[in-house]
């Protein structure tokens, strides 16, 4: 089934995560979190449970195909940038202020 024994992008064989993932894969299939049109848009094989949509994208998949649906969701790279110019901004502010402080 995929997503329990198999990954839901591609279908390579993986581990079970854990006994209870064959129920929650049936919950999702007969009542999915999103439309069928969202999850066959994403690539996936079946309907994601509610913890695959929402927190752990790469949850029954293979490291490849987990990889890459993380970085789709988190975009680590934009947020590393983002992150890094804020400190730089900041450090700008606390530098000017005290640069201008009456000494």
């Amino acid at each position: 089934m995929f997503g329990v024994d198999q990954c839901r992008v591609c279908g390579k064989p993986i581990v079970v995560r854990s006994p209870e993932a064959v129920t929650e894969q049936e919950k999702a299939i007969r009542n999915p979190v999103v439309p069928e049109k969202v999850w066959r848009a994403a690539g996936l094989l079946t309907p994601p449970t509610p913890m695959q949509w929402r927190k752990n994208p790469a949850d029954g998949c293979c490291g490849p195909c987990g990889r890459r649906l993380l970085r789709e969701k988190y975009k680590t790279g934009l947020r590393f940038w983002l992150l890094l110019g804020g400190m730089i901004a900041v450090a700008a502010v606390v530098i000017a202020v005290v640069k201008f402080l009456p000494h």
